[in-house]
């Protein structure tokens, strides 16, 4: 029969002692109307000031706080890396240096609702490919080959001309063809 255990588990006193000032660190700050994460005021009997209180929150729904009013949920932030290997303050960075206009017509974008305009034909961009066998969704490019952000219309347009399939002079002229064509020249010969 084995008896009971009386060997005390290495570090298991230290632990102990540890929780025990961290709850009584906790109570003190609360009483004192400290801030637990950055030691600012709190309101008496919170643990946490406001600021902390809503990156907390924030955080906990998943949504990750970029400064200057800018958000990015953690789903979108991993998109972007996986996809384009761009962090959510590169991204921020681009919608800021594009002052916040579409590459494409310069209309206003809105903060995230846009996409990210890469190059299909750059070295290293890789696609899934569909049942068709075309080239699908990309998974994976390198941050070079992202070109700008762009309405989700102006994307659509550019890949409707080809530019993904074609090369660089034949995507112009046809280009080149629309707009004479909206301007009521048509492009046949007659």
């Amino acid at each position: 029969m084995v008896g009971p255990v009386t060997e005390a588990v290495p570090g298991a006193a230290e632990a102990v002692t540890r929780a025990v000032y961290l709850k009584e660190r906790q109570e003190k700050r609360k009483v004192e109307g400290r801030c637990l994460s950055c030691d600012r005021a709190a309101r008496p009997g919170m643990v946490l000031c406001e600021d902390c209180a809503r990156k907390n929150a924030m955080w906990s729904a998943g949504i990750i706080d970029l400064g200057a009013g800018y958000t990015v949920t953690r789903g979108t932030a991993r998109h972007w890396w996986e996809q384009y290997r761009q962090r959510p303050m590169d991204v921020l960075n681009l919608y800021l240096d594009q002052d916040a206009g579409c590459a494409v017509c310069g209309e206003p974008l809105v903060w995230l609702k846009f996409e990210i305009e890469h190059n299909h034909n750059y070295p290293g961009v890789r696609h899934r490919k569909k049942p068709n066998g075309k080239d699908g969704l990309c998974k994976g490019c390198p941050p070079e080959a992202i070109r700008g952000l762009v309405h989700q219309g102006c994307n659509v347009g550019l890949g409707c001309f080809g530019e993904s399939q074609d090369p660089t002079a034949l995507v112009i002229k046809r280009l080149q063809g629309a707009i004479r064509y909206l301007g009521g020249e048509p492009c046949y010969a007659a």
